[in-house]
């Protein structure tokens, strides 16, 4: 299997889940290097909203994240079904876990968490006139607190180190930039 620079010689699954996988290659660098066993968590794509309502806040969910053994604050996010578009995902995934639906999608970018080990991609979007329109539906591993943010509020945040999720940070300054509250300095 060609990979581009490296070679997969060999490869096979250690574990699979419906979240996750883990794969060991033995990989060969384009310099000849053997590399073995070289681990690549697999993920199916995922997808994150930045939801701003009209009177300039954003909608944003507390929850336990058991990886890093907190209570995080962060965006509505979840995987993309199969046979789904990741923007249907995100206006699904918005709904479920806030109650919320947006007017308008914008893709904002594709982002991977790491990649040297993760296969996966987020899919980020801006979500623009966002309103509650039922009540919250997460899933039962889900326990969602809705928090409703004035942008200047999660822009102080976020300058300061307080949101701590790449893919989260990621999509927050990618939204700034786009709501025009992040200048590109020369």
């Amino acid at each position: 299997m060609d990979t581009g620079l490296w070679k997969i010689e060999k490869s096979r699954t250690l574990y699979k889940s419906p979240w996750l996988s883990l794969r060991e290659d033995r990989c060969r660098t384009e310099g000849g290097l053997i590399l073995d066993p070289y681990l690549v968590v697999e993920h199916p794509p995922w997808v994150n909203a930045v939801p701003v309502t009209d009177d300039g806040r954003i909608v944003l969910v507390r929850q336990y994240r058991h990886g890093a053994r907190k209570f995080l604050t962060g965006l509505p996010a979840g995987i993309v079904e199969k046979g789904e578009s990741p923007l249907r995902a995100a206006q699904r995934e918005l709904l479920e876990e806030t109650g919320y639906s947006g007017k308008k999608f914008i893709p904002l970018a594709k982002f991977t968490a790491s990649a040297a080990l993760h296969s996966g991609w987020v899919h980020s979007f801006l979500a623009l006139s966002v309103e509650k329109t039922r009540d919250p539906s997460p899933g039962p591993e889900e326990e969602l607190e809705t928090i409703l943010m004035p942008l200047e509020q999660v822009w102080h945040q976020l300058t300061r180190g307080k949101f701590c999720q790449a893919t989260h940070l990621s999509a927050l300054w990618t939204a700034f930039y786009h709501l025009g509250m992040v200048q590109k300095k020369d």
